[in-house]
């Protein structure tokens, strides 16, 4: 009777650590289902010096150094030089114009300013600084021809028939008295009976 009994005890009380173990088992399931339907966050990651934790795809990523364009200080740089049509002033632009008075109009540089280098001249003035031509700039080739001007003129006189010299200047008629031939610089070839710087 007594040995029944204990043979009996063994499988009762063996039973009892199975069905403790397999509870244990359906308790931490249930655990990580409430868990994960609940979204309870875990610990946060702890990433090595020099990464940050990428929140979106929770991997270390390293840190990025700061570039140069980002990195380099702000400066006050000047505004950029804006370029005007030649037929306005930039307000910057000196009060007084250098253009010189003999040219009609004057080179203009990178900022709207007028130079003082010609864009062309007044009537009866030649060259890159806009000289008179010769005989003066109203009276050019003494009005006995005409004066090679503009800023890329050269200043030289195509004389009328009759008429030369440096300005035109010059004429039998006129310098000669009609009683000889006028040279280039204004002496004269004097005709027979005829004598003097005129030919009288």
């Amino acid at each position: 009777m007594h040995s029944t009994t204990r043979s009996r005890h063994p499988r009762m009380f063996g039973a009892l650590p199975s069905l403790g173990f397999f509870t244990l088992i359906a308790i931490a399931i249930g655990a990580s289902v409430v868990s994960s339907v609940t979204g309870a966050a875990s610990p946060p990651q702890q990433c090595p010096a020099g990464t940050i934790l990428n929140l979106r795809t929770h991997a270390c990523d390293p840190v990025k150094s700061p570039t140069a364009a980002t990195s380099a200080p702000m400066t006050n740089a000047p505004p950029p030089v804006v370029h005007l049509p030649a037929s306005s002033e930039n307000s910057n632009c000196p009060a007084s114009s250098p253009c010189p008075a003999n040219a009609a109009t004057c080179q203009r540089n990178s900022a709207g300013c007028t130079t003082a280098t010609p864009a062309t001249c007044l009537p009866g003035h030649f060259g890159a600084t806009c000289q008179a031509c010769p005989g003066g700039a109203s009276n050019s080739c003494s009005s006995h021809g005409s004066c090679n001007q503009g800023v890329s003129g050269n200043g030289a006189c195509s004389c009328s028939s009759g008429f030369i010299g440096p300005a035109c200047q010059f004429s039998n008629a006129l310098t000669c008295n009609g009683h000889g031939s006028v040279n280039f610089n204004g002496s004269c070839a004097c005709e027979t009976g005829y004598s003097g710087p005129s030919c009288k």
